[in-house]
C-alpha cells in the first residue's frame, strides 16, 4: 500500500489509518481508493504528480485555498497535524491500481479520528460518503458531488 502512495503521490505521504481500495468515491462503477495519511507538504508533489489538494472543510466555511488555509490550518489535537485522505479514482479494470488513474486528490484539513463509509442519496442519486469523525464526536460526510469533493456536517454523534 506505502508503495502505491509513493507512486501515485510520492514519498512525501506516509499512511497511517485505514486504506479501502474498493469503493466507489466518484459513481463510475470502477473501485476507487480513499487512503488516511500523513504529510508536511501535500503540495509540494503536485505538479510532479498530478494530484489536486483541495481543502472541503475550509470550502465548506467560505475559503478552501489549500495554499492559504495549509499556512494557519491549526488542529485541537496535535495527533491531528499533517492529516491527510488521499482519494485516486481508479481507471478501467486496474481501478486505483491503474498506471494512470483517473484523477487523484489530497484532500486537506479534513478533521478525522475515525473513518467509515455509507452510501447516500444525493439529488436522487445514490453516493458513497466518507464519514469522518473529529475529537468531539462531530459526524462530517465528505463525498464527490460530480465536480469536487464537499465536506458537510452531520451533528454529533452522542
Amino acid at each position: 500500500m506505502q508503495e502505491l502512495v509513493e507512486k501515485q503521490f510520492g514519498p512525501e505521504f506516509q499512511i497511517v489509518g485505514p486504506a479501502r481500495l474498493d469503493v466507489d468515491m466518484n459513481g463510475d462503477d470502477i473501485p476507487d481508493a480513499v487512503i488516511a495519511a500523513r504529510s508536511k507538504d501535500p503540495l509540494l508533489g503536485e505538479g510532479e504528480y498530478h494530484y489536486k489538494v483541495i481543502d472541503p472543510y475550509g470550502d465548506f466555511f467560505g475559503y478552501g485555498n489549500p495554499k492559504v488555509t495549509l499556512q494557519f490550518a491549526m488542529k485541537a489535537d496535535p495527533a491531528q497535524d499533517n492529516m491527510v485522505l488521499l482519494i485516486i479514482h481508479g481507471a478501467a479494470s486496474e481501478g486505483p491500481q491503474a498506471s494512470v488513474p483517473k484523477a487523484k486528490f489530497v484532500l486537506v484539513n479534513v478533521p478525522y479520528q475515525k473513518l467509515g463509509f455509507k452510501h447516500a442519496t444525493l439529488k436522487k442519486k445514490v453516493v458513497t460518503t466518507i464519514m469522518a469523525e473529529d475529537v468531539d464526536e462531530v459526524e462530517a460526510a465528505v463525498y464527490w458531488d460530480g465536480k469536487k469533493y464537499k465536506w458537510e456536517p452531520l451533528g454529533s454523534s452522542h
